[in-house]
């Protein structure tokens, strides 16, 4: 089977081509323009000139990452609607038609998010059996896929933002973005995070990855967390290739 898998932000985007599981070729573009009406005209020339068959695929799937998501159980969205809850919590400057939902019943919840229209109308007529999520409720699937009850934590980098999730007892107990300009700000949020969720000092799993236009050191994350002593028993993992794996549950 041959999957194309793109990954986007505003910031830039990643196309993949794989068969069986296989990466045949990955392409990355930064977008040089972001304003609204250019997105679409960049993306046509990138795909154009690349050496990518997009359409020559069995499965398309699409991840935006945009740093206003939030999840709410399914029993309270079902009694309300995605623009009131997003509006409710990021307030009313967004246009409803950049509203947007992923259900994830498996896990009795719903991301409720911001989608530039711009990027519906593009993948939408390009892709018109492709359905569009955002980058948390793809890694949320992987993430709980087969979680263990003991500590797991997932840290996914961007240029300005970062995901950070926690599961423990098999539970998904934390889920949020943060801001970030280096490694000391994601180190500060993690370890005020665990502070509050009473998890300092817990041994278990800690998964580092990087998403669309990220320029982070790994290596140097990693490094930090191992200095802290609070930190010591967790087993870090630096996987490059997390987000495009869970891709690969979607279809």
């Amino acid at each position: 089977m041959k999957h194309f898998v793109t990954r986007i932000s505003a910031e830039g985007v990643i196309f993949t081509s794989l068969s069986d599981d296989n990466a045949l070729v990955e392409e990355h573009y930064d977008f040089t323009d972001r304003n609204e009406h250019r997105y679409k005209e960049q993306l046509n020339a990138f795909l154009g000139s690349s050496q990518l068959k997009d359409r020559d695929h069995d499965e398309h799937t699409i991840s935006w990452f945009g740093s206003r998501t939030t999840l709410i159980p399914s029993s309270v969205f079902n009694e309300s609607d995605a623009t009131e809850i997003f509006r409710l919590c990021f307030g009313g400057d967004t246009h409803k038609s950049d509203i947007d939902y992923n259900r994830l019943p498996d896990l009795g919840i719903v991301n409720v998010f911001e989608l530039p229209l711009w990027l519906k109308s593009f993948f939408v007529m390009r892709y018109p059996r492709s359905v569009i999520q955002h980058e948390g409720s793809v890694i949320l699937r992987s993430f709980m896929h087969h979680t263990p009850f003991r500590l797991k934590i997932l840290i996914s980098v961007y240029r300005q933002h970062f995901q950070l999730l926690i599961a423990d007892q098999g539970k998904l107990i934390f889920y949020s973005t943060f801001d970030h300009g280096n490694t000391d700000d994601i180190l500060y949020n993690l370890m005020f995070t665990l502070q509050q969720k009473e998890l300092l000092d817990r041994s278990g799993n800690l998964i580092l990855t990087s998403g669309v236009g990220s320029d982070i050191n790994a290596d140097e994350l990693t490094e930090k967390i191992q200095r802290i002593q609070n930190l010591g028993e967790l087993k870090i993992t630096v996987d490059q290739t997390y987000t495009l794996k869970a891709h690969q549950l979607c279809v």
